[in-house]
């Protein structure tokens, strides 16, 4: 595929439908783990695996970090002609992802009980919450290493291989879900066991990629080692934050139910997160789509072509949003059931909950992209800014004011969906003065 000549609607549709392939077979690894163990642990089971969630956004979000900052200036270079100083992004990358990944894999094994209590884990559900993550924890390096070479492979023109690498990884995983689970009697642990074995099998066939002769990713020897680690993180910071940012929020939520509500709310609430990690990780895959071709052309001086990209990511999470939306009003009750055994304390306060939450996703997804847009076009500050307004800077203030309030924990439910809107008009004034000055 030529990114500065082909047909943009061509380029565009081929990489939405493989990155979100990747992105939502990605949210498998938790989806399938949460409906398992839900249905075998009862909403207990959904509730502890709702505290290990978090972890998942954080490996995740570091490999985004370190692969999409990298990859967009990979592509840059390779936009003004500099293959070498490309392959130096690639290099410099993969060596942090190494380092960071095995510091990290030690330090949570060692504080695994401490961090899980952190995310909201108390006793009735540390016990589940533990079983799981055991098995998790040894393999968290491949979800980050995983993104990294996602990122990095996208870019170099084969989108369909990472759709190829997570569909695997995540096919084995439902099966192996089903069988340890249910067959093997191992509950919890067998989740985490599938879960594991899952990535690192997504990881192994992405690796097969550096075999093949129409790879043009090269190992050489790295320099500007700290300047150029500089610029990735400059650059891949908003990718982070913005999945970062939903495991915080999740960590944040999970507290302030613990404190005003119950585990049968966390668990509810537990089922609603990971729908919408579903339905969001489309419009992850509208912004990893864009990425590539927005950021050669940007680079090659293409404003014609970067406007005709922004448009269609847009108009394309538009219509997610409202289908998405839609779905959980009319079907909160079916939703609930997918991810664990209902008991009438559940179907009491759950559709409730999802239904107010679902707002949220009628903004996500314009947030989502222009993040994702202003972060290829090297606007890193202004992409930061409108990841940390969906992470904290809007979300903290409301999930402790609203539970004050005469509603109380209701409350709760609305602190999303108004980070989300007040998120939007701060995205909005940096894309309409963006592009009034340079697109």
């Amino acid at each position: 595929m030529d990114l500065l000549h082909d047909r943009i609607g061509k380029l565009f549709r081929k990489y939405l439908i493989a990155a979100c392939g990747s992105a939502l077979v990605v949210s498998i690894y938790t989806m399938v783990d949460i409906i398992c163990v839900g249905q075998y642990e009862g909403p207990d089971g959904a509730a502890a695996l709702a505290c290990v969630t978090p972890l998942f956004s954080v490996f995740i979000s570091l490999g985004m970090l370190l692969g999409i900052g990298g990859a967009v200036h990979m592509s840059l270079c390779r936009g003004e002609g500099r293959q070498q100083d490309g392959d130096r992004y690639f290099v410099i990358s993969l060596l942090a992802g190494l380092v960071l990944s095995a510091v990290l894999t030690v330090a949570g094994m060692a504080y695994c009980e401490e961090i899980l209590r952190l995310l909201g884990a108390d006793d009735q559900l540390i016990g589940l919450a533990m079983a799981y993550s055991k098995y998790v924890f040894p393999t968290f390096p491949c979800f980050l290493l995983g993104q990294l070479f996602i990122a990095y492979i996208r870019n170099d023109g084969a989108p369909l291989l990472c759709t190829a690498a997570v569909m695997t990884g995540g096919i084995l995983n439902i099966f192996l879900d089903v069988f340890l689970v249910f067959t093997m009697d191992m509950g919890a642990a067998g989740a985490g066991l599938a879960t594991g074995i899952g990535q690192t099998a997504a990881v192994l066939v992405l690796l097969t990629y550096f075999l093949r002769k129409s790879c043009r990713l090269r190992l050489i020897r790295p320099t500007q080692v700290w300047k150029t680690l500089r610029q990735i993180v400059q650059s891949g910071f908003a990718p982070f934050i913005v999945d970062l940012s939903y495991g915080f929020a999740i960590a944040l939520f999970n507290n302030q139910i613990m404190r005003y509500g119950t585990a049968t709310e966390l668990a509810a609430y537990g089922t609603m997160s990971n729908v919408a990690i579903t339905f969001q990780c489309f419009f992850y895959g509208v912004g990893q789509a864009l990425q590539p071709i927005v950021s050669i052309n940007y680079g090659a001086g293409r404003r014609d072509r970067v406007r005709q990209v922004l448009t269609m990511a847009l108009t394309t999470t538009a219509i997610m949003s409202v289908t998405f939306f839609a779905v959980v009003q009319l079907f909160p009750r079916q939703l609930l059931g997918i991810y664990m055994d209902v008991t009438p304390e559940v179907l009491a306060v759950g559709p409730g909950i999802m239904r107010r939450y679902a707002v949220s996703l009628l903004l996500s997804g314009v947030n989502i992209a222009v993040s994702y847009y202003l972060q290829s076009v090297l606007r890193s500050g202004q992409s930061v800014l409108v990841s940390l307004c969906r992470g904290c800077l809007f979300l903290v203030p409301f999930l402790y004011v609203l539970p004050l309030l005469p509603w109380g924990i209701t409350g709760l439910w609305w602190a999303m969906p108004l980070t989300e809107l007040g998120t939007v008009l701060v995205a909005v004034w940096f894309l309409r003065r963006d592009n009034l000055k340079t697109v």
